[in-house]
C-alpha cells in the first residue's frame, strides 16, 4: 500500500493552519509526513518541506510571521481580492528579496519523498519539483510560493515560474496510482454563499473534480477542509494574507487535528 499527502495552498494563514493540524496528528501517532509522495502547492510547499525534512512544525511561525513584503508601507493587513486587483508588478517584492525570506530552508537536502508545484509564465507548462529537478529545496519552494503582482516571478531554468496555485490551488490529481490519499485545502469546498472572494471561488469546481478523479481511480480519499473556527479567522479565504494571524491558525490547527485524529488514524494505519 502506498500512501499520499497533498498539502494546499492558503497564504501563510494557511501555511500555520497546516502546521498546527499535522502537529496535532503526529502529536496521536498519526505522521502523515511519513507518506510514500508528498506534493505541496504554495503554502502546502511550505509545510510539506518541512516535515519531510523532519523539522518542527512550529517552527514555521517566525519565519512566516515576518512582515510581509506585499503589506506595503502601511504594514496593515489587506483583502486578498483587494491586494490582488490593485497589485502592480512594478512594485513587487524583488526575486532576490523574495527567494531570500526562504533562507530557513537553504541548508536543507531535498527530501526523496517531497514534491512540490510551479508554473511557468514564460512557456506555460506547469512543473512538479522534485529530487531528480536538480534545484536547491529553498528556490523551489519560492517559485511554488510566487503570487504574480506580490512578488516577482523566480527564475529556473531561464524561465519564469510562479505559485503552483496557478493550475488548481490544491492539485490532488497529481496523488493518482497511490492507495490512500489525505488531501489538506485551505479553503473550505461549499462555503457559504458569498463567504469566499470571487478569485478564490473561481477556484473551487476545479478542486472538487480533481478530487473526484483521485477517487475514481480507485484510491481512498480523505479531505481535510478548514474548520468553523479556521473559516472565519481567515474569512472564509479574504484574509489567507494576514501575517499577523499566524500563530493563531496554527492554534486552529491545533485543535483541528484534535478532532480529526480518529477519522485519518483509520485510513493511514
Amino acid at each position: 500500500m502506498t500512501r499520499a499527502l497533498v498539502l494546499g495552498g492558503g497564504g501563510p494563514l494557511g501555511v500555520g493552519w497546516q502546521a498546527g493540524l499535522l502537529s496535532a496528528l503526529a502529536g496521536a501517532s498519526v505522521h502523515v509526513g511519513d507518506a510514500d509522495f508528498v506534493v505541496g502547492t504554495s503554502a502546502g510547499s511550505i509545510v510539506g518541506a518541512q516535515v519531510t525534512t523532519g523539522q518542527p512544525l512550529s517552527d514555521l511561525l517566525a519565519p512566516i510571521s515576518r512582515r510581509a513584503p506585499w503589506l506595503g508601507e502601511s504594514g496593515q493587513p489587506v483583502d486578498l481580492g483587494d491586494l490582488i486587483a490593485t497589485s502592480d508588478a512594478t512594485n513587487a517584492a524583488s526575486e532576490d528579496d523574495w527567494i531570500a525570506s526562504f533562507d530557513f530552508l537553504g541548508a536543507r537536502k531535498w527530501p526523496a519523498t517531497f514534491h512540490c508545484t510551479s508554473f511557468s509564465i514564460t512557456s506555460g507548462s506547469f512543473a512538479v519539483w522534485d529530487q531528480a529537478s536538480g534545484l536547491d529545496l529553498q528556490r523551489a519552494v519560492a517559485s511554488s510560493c510566487s503570487v504574480p503582482g506580490l512578488v516577482s516571478p523566480v527564475t529556473i531554468n531561464m524561465e519564469s515560474w510562479i505559485d503552483g496555485g496557478a493550475r488548481d490551488a490544491l492539485n490532488a490529481d497529481l496523488a493518482i496510482g497511490h492507495d490512500v490519499v489525505v488531501a489538506v485545502s485551505c479553503l473550505a469546498l461549499e462555503p457559504p454563499e458569498g463567504a469566499t472572494p470571487e478569485i478564490l471561488a473561481g477556484l473551487l469546481p476545479g478542486i472538487t473534480q480533481r478530487i473526484a478523479d483521485v477517487r475514481a481511480s480507485g484510491s481512498v480519499v480523505e479531505v481535510i477542509e478548514p474548520s468553523e473556527e479556521f473559516s472565519e479567522l481567515s474569512g472564509w479565504g479574504h484574509f489567507l494574507m494576514d501575517v499577523t494571524r499566524t500563530a493563531t491558525a496554527f492554534d486552529a490547527g491545533l485543535r483541528q487535528g484534535a478532532a480529526e485524529v480518529e477519522r485519518i488514524r483509520a485510513l493511514w494505519t
